[in-house]
């Protein structure tokens, strides 16, 4: 199973060291808008204002940057993961 690093800018940047085992890229995806959405909300929850530009980069086991998702896009969405 191909694993999959989720790397995360936003006012601090955190880059993923251990990744996850996951079956596909969508399935990376998936989880990149999942794991965005609980941040956005956190963020406002606690009063901060959303900063649409921070995001998340989904690296594959080589290194390659296979999908970015700003947290602008969650919001200018149509609900839908792709």
């Amino acid at each position: 199973m191909p694993k999959f690093y989720f790397d995360l800018y936003n006012d601090v940047d955190t880059v993923d060291q251990e990744g996850v085992e996951l079956p596909d890229e969508p399935s990376a995806r998936k989880m990149a808008w999942t794991a965005a959405a609980q941040l956005v909300a956190d963020q406002l929850m606690s009063g901060r204002r959303l900063n649409p530009r921070h995001r998340i980069e989904v690296r594959d086991d080589e290194g390659r940057t296979v999908y970015t998702l700003h947290f602008g896009d969650l919001i200018e969405s149509d609900g839908s993961a792709a």
